[in-house]
């Protein structure tokens, strides 16, 4: 039985453990089993890790099996007079789920190589060379296997821990030999496979509706760096928005950080949509990201560019927010005094926008 070993990326690649993808995008933890120079006819357990709900929301599950064949197969013509031989080597290796009455989830079959030879009359010696025998080494063809599934994902899910999923590879493979006469014929195959499962997954928190160009145009062209608000006069990278933490319902560990706000008021809000599919739109000296009934969570003064809520003692931001116990997804932005005229009339500027899904 072997167990995977796993590499979470948001782009696909093989290696090391590596998280490439922005914060915006979907990602992919994929686990890779490497099986070398197996023989045909043989099955093998594999373990994988469950995904776990805490990492965000599965979205799909892909399955890949990449497969290397070589092949060794020789002929020799025991016949006095010249012969025609032919042959074909062919494998396949599939992947099942055997919770699921054995489901495919993958399969890679290789048509194979062929080989058609005309061999002179027996030559005396059964070597598999000179004029009446032939050795085909390497006789070497790949062959690919995948589906992507979005059904049945709840198998593939823990919370808690729960064991591997168990799949099963099972290995088939043939040369098939055909002349006049008779002959001798010699064959062995060993496959390589090499099986990765990718869990694509939306993450807890995103980050949206940037002052950086990318989304709306800031009121100014006051734009911030890249992922943070609009510019303010304290900071000229923009107010940044940043959660951490447990956003499960029922073990709320969730907090909400600012960064590049000035030494004055940072309101938290909470609210049930996007503005402008998460683009936002211009409001004081930044961009609105948060509409759908806005919340207001509660306000924190910062410090040294700093803001972080809930601050300590204080009800969850789950509560505060009215989270259904289902959960949900919630949207998250902070608004700031800035009193220093700077941009419009308005004295208040705001980070930059979060996504949230809140599990149970």
């Amino acid at each position: 039985m072997i167990t995977a070993q796993f590499v979470r990326l948001g782009l696909r690649t093989v290696g090391s453990v590596a998280l490439l993808s922005a914060p915006s995008h979907a990602e992919q933890l994929c686990f890779n089993v490497t099986i070398p120079s197996v023989s045909p006819y043989h099955q093998q357990s594999v373990l994988v890790p469950r995904f776990d709900s805490q990492m965000g929301r599965l979205v799909a599950i892909t399955f890949q099996l990449n497969v290397g064949v070589t092949g060794h197969v020789a002929f020799e013509n025991m016949e006095s007079i010249p012969n025609e031989f032919d042959c074909v080597v062919s494998a396949q290796v599939v992947l099942l789920y055997p919770a699921a009455l054995d489901s495919v989830l993958a399969v890679a079959a290789g048509q194979g190589i062929g080989f058609h030879d005309q061999l002179g009359g027996f030559d005396g010696q059964l070597d598999f060379s000179g004029s009446s025998g032939i050795d085909h080494y390497p006789a070497a063809f790949s062959a690919t296997g995948d589906l992507t599934s979005s059904y049945g994902m709840s198998e593939f899910i823990t919370s808690s821990g729960a064991s591997p999923v168990l799949m099963e590879l099972v290995v088939q493979g043939s040369s098939q030999a055909s002349g006049s006469g008779s002959y001798a014929f010699f064959s062995s195959l060993a496959v390589d496979i090499d099986v990765q499962i990718c869990y694509e997954f939306s993450p807890p928190t995103v980050t949206i509706c940037f002052g950086d160009g990318t989304g709306a145009a800031c009121p100014c062209n006051n734009y911030g760096v890249a992922g943070s608000g609009c510019a303010n006069s304290a900071y000229p990278g923009g107010g940044l928005l940043a959660g951490s933490g447990s956003t499960q319902v029922s073990a709320d560990g969730f907090s909400l950080m600012t960064a590049g706000t000035p030494s004055s008021t940072v309101l938290f809000v909470q609210g049930a949509m996007p503005i402008a599919g998460e683009l936002g739109s211009p409001f004081g000296d930044g961009l609105r990201c948060v509409g759908g009934g806005p919340i207001r969570l509660g306000s924190v003064i910062a410090a040294r560019g700093h803001a972080q809520y809930p601050p300590f003692g204080a009800p969850g931001i789950s509560l505060q927010g009215g989270i259904p116990a289902a959960g949900g997804t919630r949207y998250y932005q902070a608004l700031y005094r800035d009193a220093v005229s700077f941009c419009t009339s308005h004295s208040f500027n705001l980070t930059n926008g979060l996504r949230v899904s809140w599990s149970p």
